[in-house]
């Protein structure tokens, strides 16, 4: 699994605020699949923010893993930043800020996804509330390499996006999927 995004932060995310990036997730239904957030909790380290994944094997409860921005930081506000996760396997996930690897995450996923009835969204919480924007969604049932997730921040514009891409929302004054599966999202 590869998610890839570019977001521009208007601001930081205040005291123990989390921000979704993409999430198919509905806790109160127990209908959580998988979560991915900015967010700034004790979990990240005490006043920092962090990009957290998490997900669910059976709806009711998730593991998640989290990497630090880095110490004391934040994505750069007002400007555009790639971000991209990586699952390459059940358990083990990477976290990319334009184009380089931020690290390890820590913590444990899950070995399977729980397969929710809930919507796939992008963006929530402030993200979709005049806090931020988000741009040029992909979403791949495989995980990109290095290499890939550098050239897709170089050029993302030129950038073969290759075998199993399932989503991809340019956000050209619209929400049409340009991946040729058809995913139209609605406003």
């Amino acid at each position: 699994l590869t998610i890839s995004m570019w977001i521009k932060p208007e601001s930081a995310p205040g005291a123990s605020e989390s921000r979704d990036m993409v999430a198919k997730y509905n806790a109160g239904a127990n209908q959580r699949a998988y979560r991915w957030t900015y967010q700034e909790s004790s979990d990240c380290g005490s006043g920092q923010t962090c990009m957290v994944w998490g997900t669910s094997s059976n709806g009711a409860g998730g593991d998640s893993v989290k990497t630090a921005i880095w110490a004391g930081g934040d994505l750069a506000v007002g400007s555009w930043n790639h971000v991209v996760l990586r699952q390459t396997d059940g358990t083990t996930a990477r976290m990319f800020l334009n184009g380089a690897d931020i690290g390890a995450p820590t913590g444990t996923l899950n070995s399977s996804i729980f397969n929710s009835n809930e919507n796939f969204n992008i963006g929530g919480g402030n993200f979709g509330n005049n806090d931020g924007l988000i741009d040029d969604v992909r979403v791949w049932s495989r995980a990109l390499s290095d290499s890939e997730v550098s050239d897709l921040y170089n050029t993302p514009g030129t950038f073969t996006n290759g075998t199993n891409i399932k989503g991809w929302w340019k956000f050209n004054n619209a929400y049409a999927d340009s991946s040729g599966n058809g995913n139209l999202l609605s406003p």
